[in-house]
């Protein structure tokens, strides 16, 4: 069966979509794309470098899952710092100290 070439997208349709493409590899900021239903499509460097996931371990999950780890781990992280900043203005750097006998 013939195909209709008004299926066939414009050479401008592929050009913009190379240029989004680029656009989007280039940026300093940590993006992803998602299809409608939250799935994770692209991961920028960016967003490897400054979230510490490659792009293969993100790619195809949903966005959800992927932003829940991330903020989790982030959580994690904030509380260890809130707990050594909280040792550290008391005196007990490093969890040190001196146990005191009766």
């Amino acid at each position: 069966m013939p195909r209709d070439s008004s299926d066939d997208p414009a050479p401008d349709d592929h050009r913009a979509v190379r240029r989004l493409l680029r656009a989007f590899q280039s940026s300093d900021r940590a993006q992803m794309m998602l299809t409608p239903d939250g799935t994770v499509t692209r991961w920028s460097d960016t967003a490897a470098r400054v979230y510490g996931y490659r792009a293969q371990d993100v790619v195809g999950r949903p966005a959800a899952a992927v932003l829940s780890s991330m903020f989790q781990q982030g959580i994690r992280d904030a509380r260890r710092t809130l707990v050594a900043q909280a040792l550290a203005t008391v005196g007990l750097d490093g969890y040190g100290g001196r146990r005191i006998h009766e």
